[in-house]
């Protein structure tokens, strides 16, 4: 494929992904000749992996924009979570869908709160109690947020953690993000060893699977063997490995999906959908 190998080259997804902007941002790069690319014989666009690290490297891309959130939002939620007493957590997330438009904007507005209940903790501003009190009301009010129960038919999703890493409840926004698009949320959570979900896969034969890594995830070598191993058992299953949260996943794969936004989950769900 002329100047590239092609085991060199990535999708306008991944190239996307690598750069932390959107699939459009990646096809203007492309079409100004700042970044090469190639095509395919049916016309798709493929860079150069390194072609794509070295843009980076170069200080080129436009980091995808995420809305700050709002200290004051911020606190009431937190106030809401750690409330003395019984607590409406389910009213708020169906509040919080309803503004954002939708569960993939919601959840990615949610990871903030995520963010501002772990700073707290490490601040000393949050109890140990009052950080698993308000961890585990959201988790709760998560697994039951979202539309009506997919039929039996419904595409179903995967979700687990990384091995190692006992921090899901950025995995429990998927959840009603799944669930708003039909398909099936399989819940795994954490702790379960690396073979024995690759025999769940090629057993179940998901059309998905979400694997998250919290930012205390940041053995690079072990997360890219732990995806490259999943990403096997995928591929013989027909299902597509996607890779989410703060940890140090490897940035791109031919196995794998690299997200680092709930609305970016949106397309790939429409796809397999």
């Amino acid at each position: 494929m002329g100047e590239f190998e092609s085991r060199d080259l990535v999708t306008t997804r991944e190239a996307a992904a690598m750069l932390g902007v959107g699939t459009t941002s990646v096809k203007r790069f492309a079409e100004r000749g700042q970044l090469p690319c190639v095509r395919t014989a049916g016309g798709h666009r493929r860079f150069s992996r390194a072609a794509v690290l070295a843009f980076r490297r170069a200080g080129g891309g436009e980091p995808t924009a995420e809305p700050a959130a709002d200290s004051r939002w911020l606190g009431e939620w937190i106030a809401l979570l750690t409330a003395d007493g019984p607590v409406d957590v389910a009213r708020a997330l169906a509040s919080e869908r309803d503004r954002a438009g939708s569960w993939a904007a919601a959840a990615d507005g949610l990871s903030a709160v995520l963010d501002e209940i772990g700073r707290r903790w490490v601040a000393g501003e949050l109890s140990v109690s009052e950080e698993h009190l308000a961890s585990g009301r959201l988790t709760v009010a998560l697994a039951g947020a979202g539309s009506p129960a997919p039929d039996h038919d419904a595409s179903r999703a995967v979700l687990a953690g990384a091995q190692g890493d006992d921090h899901a409840l950025g995995l429990s926004l998927c959840e009603p993000v799944l669930r708003e698009r039909g398909f099936a949320p399989v819940w795994l959570g954490c702790r379960v060893p690396t073979a024995d979900l690759c025999a769940f896969i090629e057993a179940r034969r998901p059309r998905l699977v979400l694997m998250s890594a919290s930012a205390y995830s940041t053995d690079d070598v072990a997360l890219a063997a732990q995806a490259e191993r999943v990403g096997q058992a995928c591929s013989s299953a027909g299902a597509r490995l996607v890779l989410g949260g703060r940890g140090h996943w490897p940035e791109a794969s031919s196995r794998a999906e690299r997200l680092r936004r709930f609305v970016e989950l949106v397309p790939l769900l429409r796809e397999r959908a």
